[in-house]
């Protein structure tokens, strides 16, 4: 539940033509349960109601790694929404989210994730086939074939980085995968020029002021649409231009440790999103203010 989440998230429940039938946390640039409590607010400030699940707070090795402090901070703090009121104080974790995750969800679910892919894999470990099969397809933002954005190396990518563990186990399931990760990302940076843009937009609705907000108050926080891009493509596929597909694993050792690396395969499970349709991203972008 990073800002760039949340614009991402308001993007979605903005689209006529999807149902979404829930959201988890996962640890991540927040905490899951300050995650879930923003993420509930959130739905509250729309006047929706959709179920919010407390996931993972930690990942499957339990890795260590985790965010610098000061994008927590942001992150937890919605520091890109300075107006927004919250309402709902406090919520509770349930130890068997899992559970509640797979009893909830229906056949043919596609599922979006903007986060480490800790509650994915556990719920793969857990439920096997049973859950495998139920799910059509992921969107997957995290990971990079020729670059990533963890300093200095810039080798990994931050939501690979959290828990590369479950991403192996993600990538190496039969479900298919779109990855839209930072040789995607890097075409779609949140530029000043933009934001020039987006300030003469009159938003139409409370997600679009949220969108709007988030674009022109961001000063460093994200350089990227990480996963506004990442639902973006969901939304509208057209917005690829370049994609391979392949076989994906973590790398567990030697200089390109927690890199996404790629075996280009018709037969494989994973499409790595490599260019997109700029133009197209931001007018999607622009069309939901």
């Amino acid at each position: 539940m990073g800002n760039d989440d949340i614009m991402a998230i308001s993007l979605l429940l903005l689209s006529n033509r999807v149902k979404v039938t829930g959201f988890s946390t996962v640890f991540g640039v927040s905490s899951t349960r300050k995650g879930a409590l923003n993420l509930y607010n959130l739905i509250s400030y729309y006047k929706l109601t959709i179920p919010v699940i407390v996931g993972s707070a930690k990942s499957s090795n339990n890795n260590t790694r985790a965010f610098p402090t000061f994008d927590r901070k942001r992150a937890e703090n919605l520091i890109l929404l300075p107006y927004f009121q919250k309402t709902i104080k406090s919520i509770k974790r349930k130890n068997n989210y899992e559970k509640i995750i797979f009893e909830k969800l229906q056949n043919n679910t596609t599922i979006i994730a903007l986060g480490p892919l800790t509650n994915i894999a556990n719920l793969i470990t857990k439920y096997g086939d049973c859950f495998t099969n139920k799910i059509n397809e992921i969107f997957v933002m995290a990971g990079g074939i020729y670059s990533g954005n963890v300093p200095p190396e810039k080798i990994a990518e931050y939501n690979i980085l959290l828990d590369p563990k479950a991403a192996n186990i993600v990538f190496s399931s039969k479900i298919p995968i779109k990855m839209i990760g930072i040789d995607a990302a890097r075409f779609a940076p949140a530029t000043q020029e933009f934001k020039n843009k987006v300030v003469n937009i009159k938003q139409k609705s409370r997600q679009g002021k949220i969108i709007k907000s988030i674009i022109l108050n961001n000063n460093a926080d994200f350089d990227f649409f990480y996963d506004p891009l990442a639902v973006s493509i969901f939304l509208d596929q057209k917005i690829i231009k370049q994609s391979l597909k392949g076989f994906i694993h973590v790398s567990k050792k030697g200089k390109n440790t927690e890199q996404t690396i790629f075996n280009r395969s018709e037969n494989g499970n994973v499409r790595v999103i490599l260019r997109i349709n700029s133009s197209r991203f931001y007018k999607l972008i622009s069309d939901n203010i």
